[in-house]
């Protein structure tokens, strides 16, 4: 797979098949790209019950640098180099916690089960759990 473009994920939603009546979508996306509310959205117009998996990578959530460093986009964007103190750390924690409730009300606001998921996470322990409160899948 090779990986290039922009990703659509509003467009992409919004054409999923969905056979008459109603179903059950999850969604699981790092939800960086805009307009993914639209095609959230287009998934309830179509009487889908919609979960919604924000997944991102450990060093996302908690990131453990410091210094001179170059960021490389994974996507194929440009590189950029920054300088990491602790005060943009603190900066970037408070910008993405509110990246991360801005998402999480949007889902709450409308009856979407919602989950924040690391990939660093094992399937049977965390994972797991935040799948049952999410509402993707049922605990015991």
């Amino acid at each position: 797979m090779e990986v290039r473009g922009e990703t659509r994920l509003d467009a992409a939603l919004k054409r999923v098949p969905v056979a008459g009546g109603r179903g059950v979508c999850v969604l699981i996306s790092d939800l960086l790209t805009d307009g993914w509310e639209t095609g959230v959205s287009s998934l309830l117009y179509r009487r889908q019950q919609v979960s919604v998996l924000q997944m991102m990578a450990p060093q996302e959530l908690a990131p453990e640098f410091s210094g001179a460093l170059r960021l490389m986009d994974s996507e194929g964007g440009p590189s950029c180099d920054v300088q990491v103190s602790a005060d943009a750390l603190k900066r970037y924690g408070e910008v993405l916690a509110g990246f991360l409730e801005e998402r999480a009300a949007f889902c709450y606001r409308r009856g979407i089960g919602y989950g924040l998921v690391s990939s660093g996470m094992e399937l049977e322990g965390e994972l797991l759990r935040t799948l049952v409160r999410a509402g993707v899948v049922l605990g015991r």
